[in-house]
């Protein structure tokens, strides 16, 4: 979840923020590579058997519209200030979706699935806390 990972950044500083978005902007960006070899594989064996085919159709458009939106504002044909402003109003989006997020949580249907879950949860939140602390102090930030 870009979302996610982009706020605890933020949380940090500026800086790890800005990393943050930067590396898992890049990992998103490997979806797209992805979702081409998986529609060629499809679309390949779609010519196979005879059957119809249609690209647009299973190929998510969202990710065409992420690589339009990074080509435009990678090139610069935005001016500054209307990118920087579409930067805030991300910035201002991710908050308002963790919050919907946390919002939308259903307290009864956790307690409903049991203590095993919750467990799981607090297990790998204390195993990323955790392991955040020791490279911290390895790199001496701490």
């Amino acid at each position: 979840d870009t979302s996610s990972v982009v706020a605890a950044g933020y949380a940090y500083s500026h800086d790890a923020g800005a990393y943050a978005t930067i590396v898992k902007l890049t990992r998103t960006l490997m979806i797209v590579p992805v979702c081409l070899f998986f529609a060629l594989l499809v679309m390949r064996g779609a010519k196979k058997s005879g059957a119809g085919f249609s690209l647009r159709r299973i190929f998510p458009m969202f990710v065409l519209y992420f690589v339009v939106a990074c080509i435009v504002n990678t090139t610069g044909i935005l001016p500054a200030e209307l990118s920087h402003g579409l930067g805030m109003l991300g910035k201002f989006a991710i908050v308002l979706a963790m919050s919907a997020i946390g919002l939308n949580t259903d307290l009864p249907s956790l307690v409903k699935n049991g203590a095993r879950p919750l467990a799981l949860g607090m297990v790998c939140w204390a195993a990323v806390a955790v392991t955040s602390l020791i490279v911290q102090h390895a790199l001496g930030l701490l």
